[in-house]
């Protein structure tokens, strides 16, 4: 856009190409295009509080809230040479943890470090027969939403 002002005695007039601004930013918003945007965001908003209402709760946990391969540091056993001796040894960067629901890690996790949404899939299905396996081992029956 260009810039042009021109210097009177008791005026000073600002001038914009608005042609080079035209075609990417509008400068004003009809009103009845803000307000039907504005009912939209309203539904969309209600839509989503339903689908959370539906979501059954776990019980808050110690999250990382930034798990990703650069915070974990692996170990190997010194007896194994293959992958299965290769262990978890420690979780760094910790200033952004949280007591959260244990599935917000998850979706931080698939936000961050999966590729694709078959491995967001992968990571959940995981998640969800381990969650399973736990509950029926303790007798507890946890719905996972």
């Amino acid at each position: 856009a260009m810039l042009a002002k021109e210097n009177n005695s008791s005026t000073v007039t600002t001038a914009i190409s608005t042609t080079a601004l035209s075609a990417t930013t509008p400068t004003t918003i009809p009103g009845t295009i803000l307000s039907n945007y504005v009912v939209k965001l309203e539904e969309a908003v209600h839509r989503l509080q339903e689908h959370c209402s539906m979501i059954s709760k776990l019980p808050h946990v110690l999250v990382h809230m930034d798990l990703q391969p650069q915070n974990l540091m692996f170990g190997r056993e010194s007896t194994s040479s293959d992958s299965a001796g290769i262990f978890l040894h420690s979780v760094l960067d910790w200033e952004e943890a949280a007591w959260a629901d244990p599935r917000f890690e998850l979706l931080l996790l698939g936000r961050k470090v999966c590729a694709n949404l078959e491995q967001a899939e992968a990571l959940w299905n995981t998640y969800s027969r381990e969650m399973w396996s736990v509950s029926a081992n303790e007798g507890e029956d946890h719905e996972l939403g």
